[in-house]
């Protein structure tokens, strides 16, 4: 009798069950032996990989107090643990893990590989002083695999867009977080400074106005979602603006969209563009310019100043936001 285990089903994996004859064949379920999750300390770094057949759709929650980290499977998933010493892992085999910060020193590997995977990293609780490195696996395009970073107030949140589908994400006082093979990135961290950094040859960012910010650090490589909500929350949430080829930005100007923060843009090209406003006659705001000074040393950045006959605009800029 032959066995053919195939994909796996919501409830286990599907069973094909084949004798030989015409008439014998079965279809049947048997239930998944294995946690899809699983958690593993490996030298000194701990490893979360999607282990279940065909690769799950997995929604993993990191949150640390300084103390234990928490591994949740925000789907109900077990989360198996492998290779940890006696009393420092709690809750192996359910849903959420707790492993303590002294078992391990290295970084922390999420590893979601198949499915449409979202990995949530919470700061509500304290920083994180372990590097988090997050490998979404396919699909890398469309409204795929995620990152979402929540809750916490800092001074400075820097997003360095790679591709796009990965690049590196700083939040002042946390270790160093990077990512690819994922799409959207739902940032809603409270910011005094949040600063994009392109390092595409021809960096683009763009999006409705309102609801969302596309992130194209090469026209050649589609679009990326830095967020479908906004990057950033309440007044200091960014809208969305446009950054051209030729190094023109176009700023779209939505209440709040700057208000009690600043926006800096560190981008991959030489020369004094300048960044219009964004022209809509109905917001009552004048398409004037903010000019983007040439760069004063050797290095690759431009940076984000405003010209004397610029401050006025900006001025108008920062009041239609906070009002």
């Amino acid at each position: 009798m032959d066995v053919e285990i195939n994909t796996l089903a919501a409830n286990g994996r599907s069973v094909t069950l084949d004798g030989g004859g015409a008439d014998d064949s079965a279809l049947g379920t048997i239930q998944n032996d294995e946690s899809p999750t699983s958690v593993t300390l490996v030298g000194n770094d701990i490893v979360i990989d999607d282990v279940g057949f065909g690769g799950a759709s997995n929604v993993v929650l990191l949150a640390t107090d300084r103390e234990t980290l928490t591994i949740s499977e925000l789907t109900g998933l077990a989360i198996d643990a492998f290779g940890f010493e006696s009393g420092d892992v709690t809750g192996d085999g359910t849903s959420a893990v707790q492993i303590q910060l002294s078992a391990f020193g290295g970084d922390i590997l999420v590893n979601l590989r198949g499915g449409n995977d979202l990995l949530v990293v919470d700061h509500g609780d304290g920083n994180f002083t372990n590097s988090i490195a997050y490998d979404g696996g396919p699909p890398t395009e469309g409204d795929g695999d995620a990152l979402a970073l929540q809750d916490g107030s800092f001074s400075l949140v820097e997003h360095i867009l790679i591709s796009e589908s990965s690049g590196t994400v700083n939040v002042f006082g946390n270790a160093q977080l990077t990512y690819q093979g994922l799409e959207p990135i739902f940032d809603s961290l409270v910011a005094d400074v949040r600063s994009f950094v392109f390092t595409g040859p021809a960096s683009f960012y763009s999006g409705d106005g309102t609801t969302e910010l596309i992130i194209i650090p090469q026209a050649s490589q589609g679009t990326y979602n830095l967020s479908l909500a906004g990057v950033g929350n309440g007044d200091f949430s960014v809208s969305a603006a446009m950054v051209n080829a030729d190094g023109t930005v176009q700023m779209e100007n939505v209440a709040g969209n700057i208000a009690g923060g600043e926006l800096e843009l560190a981008l991959d090209f030489t020369g004094g563009p300048t960044i219009p406003t964004d022209g809509d006659s109905n917001d009552g705001i004048p398409s004037d310019t903010i000019v983007v000074q040439p760069p004063t040393d050797d290095d690759d950045d431009d940076a984000l100043a405003v010209a004397p006959d610029s401050e006025e605009a900006l001025a108008r800029l920062l009041a239609q936001a906070a009002d």
